[in-house]
């Protein structure tokens, strides 16, 4: 029974590369040898780091002093602990203090938050009240706040530097990592490049 089993589970040889496979070479082939190099000198390198608006922050990566695009943070803390501010606050500080860095010109620079718990209206108005108070010392009372020009103040903040932002909001009972990937992949098909991904759980 083994030998009528195995055409279920085994690829036939030379036919197909598993979708998992990133990078093959064999250091004989001198040309895929300095080709890695190449690219490891450029994941190194120093141009697109990404800054936060906490210097503590941007100490904790070392000597690059920011995040690379790729690297992933994970944000762990006791129930209402400000995991969810956290996040939102690392998506507004990219935006605010960095330059978009193009892979491939061609692209337009996005940064995505894609939140599973509070809605895009809950997370403007956060972010309106935190830039607004940052920016001029006093308290902003969000029950007489124009709706119209609190959208207009985030929008001109976060994209003033050349990103475009999306925030969405998604009900996680029925989205899986699959229509993650396949959301991901939609996006960059529309033309885009994606230098941040939030995810606030």
């Amino acid at each position: 029974h083994i030998e009528r089993l195995q055409p279920f589970t085994k690829m036939e040889t030379g036919k197909k590369k598993h979708q998992g496979l990133v990078s093959d070479f064999n250091l004989s082939d001198v040309a895929a040898v300095q080709e890695a190099f190449d690219q490891a000198r450029n994941e190194l390198s120093t141009d697109g780091i990404i800054t936060f608006g906490l210097q503590a922050i941007n100490r904790m990566f070392g000597d690059q002093m920011g995040g690379r695009r790729g690297e992933m943070l994970l944000l762990t803390a006791m129930p209402n602990c400000y995991k969810s501010g956290m996040c939102l606050d690392l998506m507004k500080w990219m935006a605010l203090y960095n330059k978009p860095f193009m892979r491939d010109p061609t692209k337009k620079p996005m940064i995505l938050r894609i939140s599973f718990e509070d809605p895009v209206t809950k997370d403007i108005g956060i972010l309106y009240k935190t830039m607004k108070e940052f920016e001029t010392g006093h308290l902003v009372d969000m029950s007489v706040v124009d709706s119209a020009e609190a959208q207009a103040y985030v929008v001109g903040k976060l994209e003033a530097t050349g990103y475009n932002v999306r925030m969405v909001h998604i009900d996680p009972t029925d989205f899986t990592c699959r229509d993650l990937i396949d959301f991901l992949n939609d996006i960059e098909a529309e033309g885009y490049e994606i230098h941040g991904l939030f995810i606030d759980y």
